[in-house]
């Protein structure tokens, strides 16, 4: 390659000398560098919102980029692509995670899945996630991340698997609230929760899911004594007016709750959403919405 490369140069430098020497065609001056045009920016590919893939891949190069209609089988859909901009879309390499510029990425997903789907997405059996470009891709000019959300088949995360779909998952959390969390029964082990499984509200239940409290921009709780100190009040406050009663002194005295927030990885990343669920130690066969101080008097 070396002496491929010296012997262009051998003849560029004679043209040079040829050109020198005879009259050049209007236009021309001699120096050939700066005839050449300016070369345009480099484009970055970027994906489409809208759009389904059978499998999340948190990064992705445009080649490896296959999506499907959302009516076919398939597990992820992309319900926004954003762009980095300021010193974020300034780097060599995409933010770090937990970094401000992904967490105001993941800031930015949040409030564009919410109108997506009709209320916040922890609010049923859903998740979410940011892709980001390839390595390749972002040194190519890429800024772009996708906002991703799947449907799940539990409650935990760690427990659950993507749930395959041939329909899109746009106002999932309206209307009837086909993936909304509801009513459920509660299995206790050694005091603690062993299992929650969802019922029809008119049927047998201790548990109701009442909505989300989102925790202060502080560092997580180390231990379950101060998680449960962090977490409790905003949890008894959000039952309350669910439940339709007043958020006082007296409102621990009128229900039980279960609070579950989703780790320190997620905390660290943007996701301060902490689930409360009111909780009964007897059995109900309604829903709890709005159920007054007279269903629930101070015990």
């Amino acid at each position: 390659m070396r002496g491929r490369w010296l012997a262009a140069v051998a003849v560029a430098g004679t043209v040079a000398v040829l050109l020198g020497g005879c009259g050049l065609p209007n236009g021309v001056d001699g120096k050939l560098p700066d005839d050449w045009a300016v070369l345009a920016p480099p484009e970055g590919w970027q994906p489409e919102a809208g759009t389904c893939h059978t499998v999340y891949q948190e990064t992705i190069s445009r080649e490896a980029y296959t999506p499907v209609a959302c009516t076919e089988s398939h597990k992820v859909e992309t319900v926004h692509v954003g762009t980095f901009t300021g010193d974020d879309a300034n780097r060599s390499d995409a933010p770090p995670p937990e970094s401000p510029g992904m967490r105001a990425a993941y800031a930015d997903c949040e409030g564009k899945a919410k109108e997506f789907l009709g209320e916040d997405w922890r609010n049923g059996r859903l998740w979410l996630e940011l892709a980001l470009p390839s390595a390749a891709g972002w040194l190519g000019g890429a800024r772009w991340y996708r906002c991703e959300l799947w449907e799940i088949n539990d409650i935990d995360k760690e427990d659950s698997t993507r749930v395959s779909r041939t329909a899109s998952l746009r106002d999932a959390l309206r209307g009837q609230r086909p993936l909304g969390y509801g009513c459920y029964t509660v299995t206790l082990k050694n005091d603690d929760i062993d299992k929650m499984v969802p019922i029809a509200c008119n049927k047998a239940h201790q548990a109701e899911f009442a909505g989300v409290f989102l925790g202060k921009d502080t560092p997580y709780p180390t231990d379950d004594a101060d998680r449960s100190k962090a977490f409790a009040p905003g949890c008894v406050s959000v039952i309350a007016r669910f439940a339709g009663v007043p958020d006082d002194g007296n409102t621990k005295y009128r229900f039980g709750y279960i609070w579950q927030s989703f780790g320190e990885d997620e905390w660290l990343r943007g996701n301060r959403g902490v689930r409360c669920y009111f909780y009964l130690s007897k059995n109900v066969t309604r829903s709890m919405r709005g159920a007054g101080p007279k269903v629930l008097p101070i015990r």
